[in-house]
């Protein structure tokens, strides 16, 4: 015969099942909000590569700077935003194709199912583009090519210090209850 499980263990199954179900709903969101920031982040790089080439620009225009010197994009390189990520420019002046690109933060790097996975359920943003123009006339077309590794890498590790937080908390909760349990359980075995 089937014995009914205490009350002990009811409640513990219960705060397990919704703190698991916390866990999962915690992981979503945090993947979304480190999707959301990464793509704000390439946003910003390419606002403020695209701002240093338009005052360049304008410098050209007013023979204020000089043409050989453009593009100039070495202060986005040292700026924080967007590891990892490349811009191309297709200068107009000379027809050629300049590259930049920054360095990827050293985070450790994501299991490969998590590298499929990702993907999959979040939208990696392909190149963005846009035109540098002063006056009707183009001086180049800038594209940022985001490091789609360093997105995944920091949703990882994103996904991973909530997990270990979440696990703590779910934990400290669950021997609390079970110790709770045991005062409150406790003249009910002797009577």
């Amino acid at each position: 015969m089937i014995s009914k499980p205490s009350l002990r263990t009811y409640v513990v199954t219960l705060i397990l099942i919704i703190a698991m179900s916390c866990l999962i709903l915690a992981s979503i969101w945090s993947l979304h909000r480190a999707n959301e920031a990464f793509s704000s982040a390439n946003e910003r790089a390419m606002s403020s590569a695209s701002n240093q080439l338009k005052v360049q620009a304008i410098r050209i225009a007013t023979n204020t700077g000089l043409a050989s010197a453009f593009p100039d994009l070495s202060l986005w390189t040292q700026s924080p935003e967007a590891p990892g990520a490349c811009l191309s420019f297709h200068n107009h002046l000379d027809d050629a194709v300049y590259h930049y690109c920054k360095g990827a933060n050293h985070l450790s790097a994501a299991p490969s199912w998590f590298s499929w996975v990702y993907p999959k359920l979040f939208s990696l943003k392909s190149p963005a583009m846009q035109s540098i123009d002063y006056r009707d006339k183009s001086y180049g077309v800038l594209s940022l090519h985001p490091s789609h590794k360093e997105a995944i890498t920091n949703a990882w590790t994103t996904l991973r210090e909530v997990a270990i937080v979440s696990t703590v908390v779910i934990l400290t909760t669950s021997l609390l209850m079970v110790f709770a349990m045991n005062i409150v359980i406790r003249p009910s075995r002797k009577i």
